[in-house]
């Protein structure tokens, strides 16, 4: 393959051949990627050697000094051979994209922290507050709201909420063995004494599964009115992966109040209790602290970002820096 056939088909590139029928003259060759920036080196280098043209005849015969011997190098004036690889081009430049999606997501990440610590801030605030003994008319606002309600449970309606894990704070019960950790929560249908026809929901807490049977665990079974000390919560989200309630086989994967409510014949207020009832579930599930980590993920987007922009600068920029193009 001639060199006209490699240039063909490498188009568009940069082609000079100085005739060759000129007494001490040799063949010479340019071939250069037609960009804005080496179009711009390669004229600079033009104009330094028309200078020297013009300062006597011995340098008449040295136009280029641009030789090529193969075509997947060049060289470079005083720079050596160069791979056409180090050409500018705009894919080296999409590689940005990945610091800067970094960088983005740092920042992101900073916002979710400021919207963490303004939900801890809330939560610590409603869990300093002091009981309510009556409760309002809907359950608005009501998430992590202590409460402090009389009145009587409906243990034949119990519901189960499962699986479910003894929460951390508790290394068991007397009743319970620590081997027991899988289990489920008891919900049963409240009937408030201080506020006549209004029933509610109460999370009493957890159970083993081998105890869910209400008929296992009759002396925790309270008869009569009693006081129920808790925290009001919402609404678990559900949907993929965790699968559907089934309020007909009386299985409850995720807490949803309205449909809690509707099966129960009560308002869609859910306490969870705080208190363990000896031989009934083991109260005080609530977790009230939230996770934070979103220092540590600003902290590792942006390391990421920074450790990026730095591999480009050594890996694409220098090297074409070393070459004499100017990115």
């Amino acid at each position: 393959m001639n060199l006209g056939t490699i240039i063909a088909k490498r188009v568009p590139w940069f082609y000079f051949n100085r005739p060759t029928g000129t007494p001490g003259n040799e063949r010479f060759v340019v071939l250069m990627r037609i960009t804005s920036r080496s179009q711009r080196c390669l004229n600079s280098w033009l104009t330094c050697e028309q200078r020297l043209l013009t300062t006597g005849t011995n340098n008449k015969n040295k136009l280029l000094r641009f030789i090529t011997s193969e075509p997947s190098t060049f060289r470079y004036p005083s720079r050596g051979t160069i791979d056409p690889s180090l050409l500018p081009n705009k894919r080296m430049h999409l590689v940005l994209l990945l610091p800067l999606v970094a960088f983005i997501l740092g920042v992101w990440q900073v916002y979710r922290r400021q919207w963490k610590l303004g939900l801890i801030a809330e939560l610590e605030s409603k869990m300093l507050q002091p009981p309510l003994d009556v409760l309002p008319e809907t359950g608005e606002g009501l998430n992590y709201r202590r409460v402090e309600l009389r009145g009587r449970f409906e243990h034949s309606k119990e519901m189960y909420l499962h699986p479910r894990v003894l929460s951390a704070s508790h290394g068991g019960s007397a009743m319970f063995s620590d081997g027991h950790r899988n289990g489920a929560h008891v919900v049963t249908p409240f009937h408030l004494a201080d506020q006549p026809g209004r029933t509610v929901l109460v999370d009493r807490g957890w159970v083993p599964l081998d105890l869910m049977d209400r008929r296992r665990r009759t002396g925790g079974q309270v008869q009569g009115v009693t006081t129920v000390t808790g925290v009001c919560r919402d609404s678990e989200r559900g949907g993929w992966p965790m699968p559907s309630n089934e309020p007909a086989a009386n299985h409850w994967f995720y807490r949803d109040n309205v449909s809690l409510a509707e099966s129960a014949g009560a308002d869609a207020i859910l306490v969870e209790a705080a208190d363990t009832v000896p031989g009934g579930p083991t109260g005080g599930q609530t977790r009230v602290t939230l996770r934070n980590k979103h220092f540590e993920y600003v902290i590792t987007w942006w390391t990421m970002a920074g450790a990026m922009l730095t591999l480009w600068g050594v890996f694409i920029v220098r090297p074409r820096r070393r070459a004499g193009f100017r990115l």
